[in-house]
Order: structure tokens, then sequence, then C-alpha cells
């Protein structure tokens, strides 16, 4: 006669394996984390998240320079590659995967070069925040602050995606749960949401985690666009998770794209989903 508890067992653990399998589509779940290769990732941005905030830029090369957090943390299992422009040899064609926080205004070459490298196969992360709550020790006016406000309607757009504040957004800090992230920390978040134009070939993008998140399919590519920046504020332990599941998500989709183009695992013609034909000189 068959032992209750060894079936009991049994049936946990395909519970449990189901469960695994269900979390990685679509995207790469958290629990891939641990299998996340170490990955070189392009960082494009206005905050202090490279080098800290400094009146002489000779402060920077100070021992007493602190690094700040999100680059300690990111830099713990990859490598952070500081970028001044998206165009070029240094530019994202270093890299298999970016981050844009909060980054200044993009030139008209950028926007086709980010748009034309994320449906070759680039991974982009953007934090967007309409409304940015971070203090800084420089003044309003000063080409040194942060970007108050992020300005990429151009490449959303093109991308399908718009960007709005969130009039009913609470002065107060808030956490919602996002299915990469775990719990992500917001202040002033923006709102995304689709918009088509005709003639453009948009990403095709699904609205997740209260409005705040969209993740899209460009092409071989994809970006996940995040209508705030709180995730940077002062650190703690839930920012530090968060950040670092999103990072090792992006790492995962860039190391599936380069096994893909070098033979790993054939690319499909119907993962190129998009809403039109690819013009890849329209629309931004």
């Amino acid at each position: 006669m068959p032992h209750r508890g060894a079936d009991w067992l049994r049936t946990a653990a395909l519970i449990a394996l189901a469960l695994v399998g269900a979390c990685g589509q679509p995207g790469k779940a958290p629990s891939e984390a641990a299998a996340a290769p170490r990955t070189e990732i392009g960082l494009l941005t206005s905050l202090p998240l490279f080098w800290p905030e400094a009146e002489d830029p000779a402060d920077l090369l100070s021992a007493e320079s602190a690094v700040p957090w999100p680059r300690a943390v990111v830099e713990q299992r990859h490598t952070l590659v500081p970028l001044d422009t998206l165009e070029g040899p240094k530019g994202l064609s270093r890299v298999r995967a970016a981050v844009l926080a909060q980054p200044r205004p993009l030139s008209p070459g950028e926007n086709v070069t980010l748009d034309a490298w994320v449906r070759a196969g680039g991974h982009v992360l953007v934090f967007a925040d309409p409304a940015l709550t971070a203090e800084s020790r420089f003044a309003l006016g000063d080409r040194r602050r942060p970007m108050d406000t992020a300005f990429l309607s151009p490449i959303l757009t093109r991308w399908g995606l718009v960007l709005t504040m969130d009039e009913a957004a609470q002065s107060e800090a808030r956490v919602v749960n996002d299915r990469m992230a775990g719990e992500l920390p917001l202040h002033l978040s923006g709102t995304l949401g689709l918009v088509s134009q005709p003639g453009v070939a948009a990403g095709v993008c699904r609205i997740e985690s209260a409005g705040v998140v969209a993740r899209c399919r460009i092409g071989r590519g994809s970006a996940t666009v995040i209508a705030d920046a709180a995730l940077f504020d002062e650190a703690d332990e839930t920012r530090e998770t968060a950040l670092m599941r999103l990072i090792d998500s992006l790492a995962v989709d860039a190391a599936g794209t380069a096994r893909e183009s070098t033979g790993g695992g054939p690319q499909e013609a119907g993962n190129d989903r998009q809403s039109g034909p690819p013009k890849h000189d329209e629309g931004v």
C-alpha cells in the first residue's frame, strides 16, 4: 500500500515546479536572478548613481568620495558602463543591456540609435519620472542638477507608450508590488498608457503595477519603463532588493538574446511582434 505522506510530498513538489515555470512567462522571473550572468550594463543618467554630486569634479577622484549606493549594489554582480552618449563607438554599441535613469533629453540621433539598438536585440530599463522628488545640492537652473522632469516622449511614443503625471498621486511615498522588482517604492509617480500612431512600428507593451510599469517586446529586444525614480532615494533593504532584481532580470534577458545571436537558440519570426512594418526612421 503506497505511503500517503510520500504521495503528498510528490504532489507538493509538482505544484512547486509548476509555479516556478509559470513565473517565467512572460519575461524572466526573479527566481532566475541567481543564474544572471555578470553583464556589462550601460548607464545614462542625470542622477548621482555612478558618481556622487560634487561641486568640483576633482572631488570625485578623492579617496573620501563615497560610491553611490546604487552603483555599489549593482556592481556586486554586474559592471556598470557610464555613457555620455548613446551614439557611436562610445554609446550603446558597447553593451547589450542599458539603464536610462532620468536621463537628459535625448537628441534625435540618440532616439533613432536607441530604437534601432533595441529592435536589434538590446534590452533597456528606463526610469522616467515626471516629478522627481529626490533632493539635490544644486539649485534649480544648475546644469549639474538632475532632471526634475523626464523628457522622453519621442522614444516612448515610438514604442507605443505615453507618460502622464498621476494627478491623483498622493504626496506620501507608497509601495506597489511588481512581478520583477517585488516591492517597488514610489513617490509622486507618473502613469503609463498605450498609444498608437498610424504607420509607426510600435512595440507590444503591457501596462503593469497599477499603471507605473510598462514592459514591451520591441523587435528582438525589450524595454521596461518605470514612471518613477524614487527607487534611487535613500538606501534601504527594499530599494536595494528591488534594484538588484530588476538589474538581474535585465541581465538574463540580454544573455538570452546573446545566445540566440550566436546560435544558442533560433529566433522565431513570430517573436518580432509589431503593429506595423518596421520603419526605423519614423516617429522618433
